[in-house]
């Protein structure tokens, strides 16, 4: 050993302390200092589950006879750690990408068939609109995550021009008021006042994600009998903006996006604010339309 040559006890306690000074501060890679410093100080961040939450959405699951249903979360982590608390779940997708099959044999399961984990407060007032509608039923949740169903099968014509308006609004609210998910300041994540306010707003920008991804499911099961190949897409979209909601919601997925990829989305957000009004007329979606998620989408998660 190293330390080991060194004859002097001082000398090689005071090498030790200067490495591990060095290798803490002056690390290799991202230092982990200023992520330990606030769990040490008793402020649990950055927090990447709450395990809390996991054990309250299991039991929502289990107290409404939902365990023979596959469980669609906007994270998959979350209903991974659901799964500690109720054996018999069954997520669509694992907690690795790198083991998923290529074919995802629950990708092609109709939509009302799941149970949905949303990024939304069971009470938030635009999820209970759809749930009066007798679109959704909100079974209940943790106070930022619902777990949700399919209510009955509605024609499209009905919920198309509802949801378009739904969505174009929190599409808007994203383009103009959302920020990027990035670590705070240290001061900000060792006080717990300006801590608090942070977790508030990333909470409120991670529902109006939510919002979207819950209007989006609704319209998902609305065409399933005459258009599925477009209930395929819908459902695919349903994942992809839980996905966005998780990288500018959640702290487990703090400093994903650079500042110009989120500029990128804030933009792409505008521009599909104003194609999805298309669907108030018409209930088939639109090439320009479909442009505009693509390329929201391509931009968000491609990698710089």
């Amino acid at each position: 050993m190293l330390f080991g040559r060194i004859r002097s006890p001082k000398r090689r306690l005071g090498s030790a302390v200067a490495l591990v000074g060095v290798a803490t501060i002056f690390p290799l890679s991202i230092p982990s200092l200023a992520i330990e410093l606030p769990w040490a100080l008793g402020h649990r961040f950055p927090r990447e589950l709450d395990w809390k939450e996991a054990r309250t959405l299991a039991e929502v699951v289990r107290r409404d006879g939902l365990t023979d249903r596959i469980v669609h979360s906007y994270y998959d982590s979350l209903s991974a750690a659901m799964a500690v608390y109720e054996p018999r779940l069954r997520q669509q997708y694992g907690h690795w990408g790198e083991v998923r099959p290529r074919l995802d044999p629950a990708r092609d399961i109709p939509a009302a068939a799941k149970v949905y984990i949303m990024p939304v407060p069971p009470d938030d007032p635009a999820l209970m609109r759809l749930a009066r509608a007798g679109w959704l039923r909100v079974h209940d949740g943790s106070a930022l995550t619902s777990v949700v169903s399919l209510g009955e099968l509605q024609p499209p014509q009905g919920v198309a021009p509802v949801l378009a308006e739904l969505i174009s609004e929190e599409a808007a609210w994203l383009a103009r008021h959302a920020f990027n998910n990035r670590f705070p300041p240290l001061g900000v994540a060792l006080s717990p006042k300006a801590l608090a306010e942070l977790r508030a707003r990333r909470a409120e920008q991670r529902t109006h994600a939510g919002r979207i991804s819950a209007a989006v499911l609704v319209y998902a099961n609305a065409v399933e009998a005459s258009r599925p190949e477009i209930a395929a897409g819908l459902r695919r979209s349903v994942r992809a903006w839980g996905s966005v909601a998780n990288f500018i919601g959640d702290e487990t997925a703090m400093d994903y996006l650079s500042d110009a990829r989120f500029a990128r989305f804030q933009e792409n957000a505008r521009r599909f604010s104003r194609e999805v009004l298309a669907l108030k007329t018409d209930w088939i979606p639109p090439e320009a339309l479909n442009r505009a998620a693509d390329e929201l989408f391509a931009d968000f998660f491609a990698q710089d």
